[in-house]
């Protein structure tokens, strides 16, 4: 048996947000199958992650918005991971950015706001590291779609850039 606990907290207001959290929060050990338990294997250990986030959004003009966000990922016996993003929004409907993580990958990513339940962009990583210069990887492209099936609110703000939606009264 393997259970997984997971706990997150995370606050914001219509410009900042701040959130912590950890998907699981039990260390568990992982062994092979061999029913006899006097020779079982450790196969591996799955440890405590944690992750913090932050973001607030700047207006630079009527038709720009400037979001610089982070992350930061804490496992036991593996490097801090930290990322790093600058995103743009222009006129509502066009978002433009990049990211770095630390030591690791460059991404560059667009996207486009179709309605207000829907969204497609695309998005490029690249190794930084010795694995980006190997020639089996030309770094990764994703293409996505997103598609809010329930939207209560009367009216989005922002369409997304975190989730800063307001409901009419």
């Amino acid at each position: 048996m393997s259970p997984t606990v997971g706990l997150g907290l995370y606050y914001h207001t219509e410009r900042f947000y701040v959130g912590l959290s950890s998907p699981n929060l039990l260390q568990t050990d992982h062994f092979d199958e061999d029913n006899d338990t006097s020779s079982a294997t450790f196969i591996a250990e799955e440890r405590i992650h944690l992750f913090g986030t932050v973001g607030y959004v700047f207006d630079l003009n009527d038709n720009i918005k400037f979001k610089p966000a982070g992350l930061v990922k804490m496992v036991q016996g593996a490097p801090l991971q930290v990322d790093l993003t600058a995103n743009f929004l222009f006129n509502e409907k066009f978002t433009v950015g990049a990211a770095y993580r630390w030591s690791a990958a460059v991404t560059g990513l667009v996207g486009f706001q179709i309605s207000d339940q829907m969204m497609i962009g695309f998005a490029y990583d690249r190794e930084t590291t010795e694995l980006g210069n190997a020639i089996y990887n030309d770094g990764s492209y994703e293409l996505f779609l997103r598609f809010e099936l329930f939207n209560s609110y009367d009216r989005i703000i922002t369409p997304r850039f975190f989730n800063k939606i307001k409901k009419l009264k």
